[in-house]
């Protein structure tokens, strides 16, 4: 909880700094595989879903105003435990004021009781202005990759060298709000 405050508080401070906060919450499908480096233990999870909820600060930027980066955090909910992710670089474009296209990457840490970090990535699509300015639908996918872990769980295969590693995919649908 603590990091999930200090990484509002990175971004609502410098907020003169920034074009635009965008907030968003939706609901995700996704599915998740590990890696135990033994290939008869490589397991995946089936599809579950679960809640997303985003917080983005953009500058924008270019002749016409329609490049817009910056940075973000990201709560979802993976296998019942807590992914936070910090989005290290947000860019998105926008066209015919309706629509924008965008992509992200950075850290990933899954809250599953020991410390399991990696990367992660997604690229988003939104449709702008839904009856009311700076209300947005957006579609986006999300990969989290490498998110490993070298603690032995009790449901977990006991093995010799206990390094687990996680990937998941994200499909989400999400309704956001943009504070200019």
């Amino acid at each position: 909880m603590v990091r999930i405050v200090s990484g509002l508080l990175f971004l609502l401070l410098p907020l003169p700094l920034w074009a635009e906060v965008q907030v968003s919450a939706g609901w995700q499908i996704y599915e998740v595989g590990y890696d135990a480096g033994d290939s008869e233990l490589g397991a995946s999870e089936p599809d579950d879903s679960g809640y997303t909820l985003t917080a983005v600060a953009h500058r924008q930027f270019g002749q016409q105003g329609n490049h817009y980066f910056g940075t973000g955090i990201t709560v979802a909910d993976i296998l019942g435990d807590t992914m936070l992710g910090f989005r290290a670089m947000d860019y998105q474009y926008e066209w015919a004021s309706r629509y924008r296209a965008g992509m992200f990457f950075g850290a990933a840490s899954l809250d599953s009781g020991s410390s399991q970090s990696g990367y992660y990535f997604g690229f988003n699509f939104s449709v702008l202005n839904l009856g009311v300015e700076g209300l947005d639908a957006a579609f986006e996918y999300t990969h989290g990759d490498g998110l490993g872990r070298d603690t032995l769980f009790a449901d977990d295969p006991q093995i010799e060298k206990p390094d687990f590693f996680l990937d998941f995919n994200t499909l989400s649908l999400s309704i956001s709000y943009r504070f200019k």
